[in-house]
């Protein structure tokens, strides 16, 4: 049995970058560029780094986030709370140090929070490890992410093997009607695509994101070459906004929002097919379209349409009876004030 040491800090520690440059699952949410929006854009986050060594080699880690705000404290990982452990290899030295990452993070006394959670890519090999915080009280949640698989396809044979009819008309519809997509670095098209996200937010019941964290993504994960934002437009106005990460030979659908004035033209089909020609063009080999929660079927559809399957994810999170208790309360206002702007 390998002798492992886990160690925590609140930055990382050599190797730390690297490590994740060459693990198994490699992900733009790992890199600095992206801790760097984080920690610039919410002053309550915390990074803390739990590194596991063996004979001096970092062998795996977990990055954390230790949230406290307006008297509540949360402890997710990193990203915001659907990281995970990052390793060179799943072999039993790894393993081991997963499992005492995780075992070493769920007893450490000084996050006393009302909320943890810690989550797995959707790609990762250490689901056995992470099902040990079972035992520590943290209860296990599935979901499912659409992910898209184009190794070894080209654009075409995803267009006429993958996209359904129905999505490929919905495209060929919004080309018609002048609907025209471009990539957008300015500032002026920043401010543009934030009025569609808090149009869609105000649309949708529910608080946009702060507008310094999706600025700081604008501006530093452009500049950094890891991610793509396109602009949909309609008689030279903006009316759809999308944004996708790249890393390595994976991509993220990060964002949409759109207009519904013009949801006739199809907009959204537009940008997401634009977004995935685009990873293609990078050399993706998969496209993680995001969470599609079965209770909104209409959002699930569209992402399958494109050829994505649906991946099991999992989660394990712990919280107290106060903190559930106030998530419901808030759950019950959030329902009723959409009741009340239907």
């Amino acid at each position: 049995m390998t002798h492992i040491k886990v160690e925590f800090g609140a930055k990382p520690p050599d190797g730390w970058f690297g490590l994740a440059e060459e693990s198994l699952n490699p992900s733009a949410y790992y890199t600095k560029q992206w801790l760097e929006v984080l920690t610039g854009s919410f002053d309550y986050y915390h990074p803390h780094f739990a590194s596991a060594w063996s004979g001096g080699e970092l062998v795996a880690g977990l990055p954390i986030i230790d949230v406290a705000k307006y008297g509540g404290h949360k402890v997710l990982s990193l990203p915001m709370s659907y990281g995970g452990p990052i390793a060179k290899s799943a072999d039993n030295e790894a393993r081991e140090a997963v499992a005492a990452l995780f075992g070493a993070f769920a007893a450490r006394l000084e996050f006393p929070a009302s909320y943890k959670r810690f989550s797995l890519d959707y790609r990762s090999p250490f689901g056995a490890e992470a099902a040990s915080l079972e035992k520590r009280g943290f209860k296990r949640e599935v979901y499912d992410k659409a992910i898209l698989g184009v190794s070894g396809k080209t654009e075409e044979q995803v267009w006429n093997c993958l996209v359904d009819r129905k999505e490929r008309n919905s495209i060929r519809k919004a080309e018609k009607s002048g609907v025209e997509v471009r990539g957008i670095t300015a500032k002026s098209d920043f401010e543009e695509a934030w009025k569609l996200v808090t149009a869609t937010a105000a649309r949708l019941g529910v608080q946009p994101d702060r507008k310094i964290f999706i600025e700081n993504i604008f501006n530093s994960m452009n500049s950094a070459g890891l991610s793509k934002w396109l602009g949909a437009y309609s008689g030279g106005r903006m009316v759809g906004v999308t944004a996708f990460f790249f890393y390595g030979d994976s991509a993220i659908y990060f964002l949409n929002a759109s207009d519904s004035g013009y949801w006739s033209v199809s907009p959204n089909s537009l940008l997401l097919w634009q977004g995935i020609r685009e990873a293609i063009g990078r050399g993706c080999t998969s496209i993680d379209l995001g969470s599609i929660p079965r209770e909104h079927p209409g959002l699930r559809k569209f992402k399958l349409s494109f050829g994505a399957e649906a991946a099991e994810c999992v989660a394990y999170s712990k919280s107290t009876l106060l903190y559930r208790t106030a998530m419901t309360g808030r759950r019950a206002f959030l329902s009723a004030r959409g009741a009340l702007q239907i």
